[in-house]
């Protein structure tokens, strides 16, 4: 028994030897494993070396796809396993929210396509006021030399007495009956001189002839009537006609001017009293007149982006939280759909740019006109709803990273924490094989470079005219009208809140909120991501920079590139100017023709639109720089986030004996390569 007591106390002597033989060295190799972590003092040769020696553990190739090495899968091989559908991993509320919006969603795009998103005035009926025809009924037949006898004694009064209306200032009483009525309707006219001056019916009647005459013979007095070229003409070919027709006597007009003054500033905008609506901007009637104008690409461009885009969206949305999908795919599609969700603002900055351009206060014939465009309803909804998408979208990216990195090993905290030294173990793994994924001094200057370039031709597209209007026909020859526009992105702005384009405004808040969404969506965002993201990416290959840190700021840009809309505008730009002849056209041009002889369409009354040399920057930063800077910088993340990448290592403990003697290499390493080491030798 005693000898049986002794081999027991021999044996837990022993063991307690082997105990504390073994901490001892375990607290020598924590030593050694705290200051080998300090791997940039090391020569790079030697680094090199341990890279090698530790490859005969865990080579390049195992730790670019550890599967090999180790029982549980690998993030990679997770991503493309399915997992279930979203919905499953998320409450009931989740879904009854996603849903509701969606279905609230759907309502506004409804609406977006059936109602008006713009509505263009113009301040005198050019197709003639309601139930008047376009041409006289009773105009009377003129017999040579021979009165007809259609004024009565009273009009003879009136003509040859001291009224306003006399011969002698003849032209000032038709100048403002013909100016009044615009020179077409001679029902107008008619009225006017016997509501003003008191002419009976059917002389009245006569003093239509003469602005038809002018109009239709006298082109010279559209831009002067004032001046002796109008009166010569006007003298000749009009007034016998008048004469003839009145049967009072000569009309002489008063003295002509060679060069009349020109007004110096507009009169009030309250001078006008009426707006007629010319021509409605929506959905179904863009894509009718682009196609029938031959632009059947436009037409393409607004069904594909402005139509089918945003209820296409609704059913990616919807597939891709109900249906059971891999990590990747959904991953992948979330991420285009937040990229491209945008298009659909194309319609949005197309009205803001119709709202820029056809924007005008001139004068035709003395008389002060206006054109503008007002918005309306659906263009709101468009907005929103593609606001509501692009939110909804961004949403459910989040949602699936939430739980695509808790189902995976991305999350790195969850898994190292647990033993701290196989925390230190990865850390120093991935120091051994950081010199593999650095960004050479090359790729350094080549991002350097892109990213001043982008905010360069950013701020040099914003600062140049990106279009450009100009007004031909009767449009140009106003005395105070501003003939040709050169617009930048921010007074693009300013042009569509214009007083003109403000004065009767039925819905003036709306077009604020419509203009205010255009400088947030298409000139701050576009800054503030390409600065933030040019910024980031230099800040990262210069300092440390913790994982969560590095998400934060890489899907704040994210989110930020997906709201901002510059090429969005670009494309709206192109697509409007392809169509713009057309649309004023129909909208006045082609109403006015009966004001110009032998003239059509905008070469009568129009507005031509170009693009300048600020949009062609601007489509170099937008469709080319800032989506390249965007992929580099996820190329970046991607292959820097070292310790995600090696999460997946999962040293376990049976590991640990064959790492040590690595470490005490490594240690002996740095202790050889420290000054006292120097020195003692």
């Amino acid at each position: 028994m005693e000898e049986d007591g002794g081999n027991v106390a021999d044996d837990a002597a022993m063991a307690a030897m082997e105990a504390e033989k073994t901490q001892n060295s375990d607290n020598v190799m924590m030593h050694n494993l705290s200051e080998a972590q300090t791997m940039e003092q090391i020569p790079t040769e030697k680094v090199m070396y341990i890279a090698k020696a530790e490859a005969k553990v865990c080579p390049t190739d195992a730790i670019q796809n550890p599967t090999d090495t180790m029982e549980n899968p690998t993030v990679e091989e997770r991503n493309h396993v399915q997992v279930g559908a979203l919905w499953k991993e998320y409450s009931l509320s989740h879904t009854s929210l996603l849903v509701g919006l969606i279905l609230a969603n759907l309502g506004l795009i409804l609406y977006a396509h059936i109602g008006v998103s713009g509505v263009i005035f113009t301040s005198f009926n050019l197709a003639g006021a309601p139930g008047t025809t376009a041409a006289p009924s009773s105009t009377p037949t003129p017999v040579s030399g021979t009165p007809l006898d259609q004024c009565t004694a009273q009009d003879l009064l009136i003509w040859h007495g001291n009224s306003t209306a006399n011969r002698t200032l003849y032209n000032t009483a038709l100048l403002k009956c013909g100016t009044d009525c615009f020179g077409t309707d001679p029902t107008c006219i008619k009225t006017c001189m016997v509501k003003t001056y008191g002419y009976s019916s059917a002389c009245a009647s006569c003093f239509s002839v003469t602005p038809q005459c002018t109009l239709s013979g006298c082109s010279t007095c559209i831009s002067n009537q004032k001046g002796c070229e109008c009166v010569d003409c006007v003298n000749l070919k009009c007034a016998p006609t008048l004469e003839a027709c009145l049967g009072m006597g000569a009309v002489n007009l008063s003295a002509c001017t060679r060069q009349p003054p020109k007004q110096e500033a507009p009169p009030p905008l309250s001078s006008i009293s009426t707006l007629y609506p010319a021509y409605d901007i929506g959905f179904g009637p863009s894509v009718k007149d682009a196609y029938n104008s031959g632009a059947r690409g436009i037409a393409a461009i607004i069904v594909i982006f402005s139509g089918a885009w945003p209820y296409l969206k609704i059913i990616i949305m919807l597939t891709l939280w109900f249906a059971p999908l891999a990590n990747r795919f959904r991953y992948i599609a979330l991420k285009f759909l937040v990229r491209a969700s945008k298009l659909t603002l194309v319609d949005v900055y197309a009205v803001i740019v119709i709202m820029a351009g056809v924007n005008i206060y001139t004068s035709v014939a003395g008389q002060p006109v206006l054109i503008k465009t007002e918005t309306r309803g659906s263009i709101y909804s468009f907005l929103i709803s593609s606001l509501l998408q692009l939110s909804l979208e961004n949403w459910m990216m989040y949602l699936h990273n939430q739980k695509s990195e808790d189902n995976t090993d991305l999350n790195t905290k969850k898994v190292l924490d647990s033993l701290l030294i196989q925390k230190d173990i990865c850390s120093l793994i991935v120091k051994c094989q950081e010199k593999f994924y650095e960004v050479s001094n090359i790729g350094v200057i080549i991002v350097f470079l892109i990213t001043c370039a982008s905010l360069g031709l950013l701020i040099a597209g914003m600062a140049l005219p990106i279009i450009s209007f100009r007004t031909v026909g009767l449009a140009a020859t106003g005395d105070y009208n501003a003939d040709y526009r050169n617009l930048t992105l921010f007074n693009l702005g300013e042009h569509s809140l214009s007083a003109i384009v403000m004065y009767k405004h039925a819905e003036p808040s709306g077009a604020r909120f419509l203009v205010t969404f255009y400088y947030i969506l298409g000139i701050a965002l576009p800054l503030g991501s390409a600065f933030l993201t040019g910024v980031s990416f230099i800040y990262f290959l210069c300092f440390r920079v913790s994982m969560k840190m590095r998400k934060g700021l890489y899907r704040g840009i994210s989110m930020t590139f997906s709201y901002s809309s510059i090429e969005v505008l670009l494309l709206a730009t192109v697509v409007v100017m392809q169509k713009y002849d057309d649309l004023i056209e129909k909208a006045v041009g082609s109403s006015a023709t009966n004001f110009c002889a032998g003239k059509t369409g905008n070469e009568c009354f129009g507005i031509q639109g170009h693009a300048e040399v600020g949009a062609s920057l601007l489509i170099l930063f937008g469709f080319i720089l800032l989506w390249i800077l965007q992929w580099i910088f996820a190329f970046m993340l991607s292959h820097l986030r070292l310790p995600d990448s090696y999460a997946v290592l999962q040293v376990s403990p049976d590991m640990l004996t064959v790492i040590r003697p690595l470490i005490r290499e490594v240690a002996s390493l740095r202790l050889a390569a420290s000054p006292a080491s120097e020195a003692n030798a």
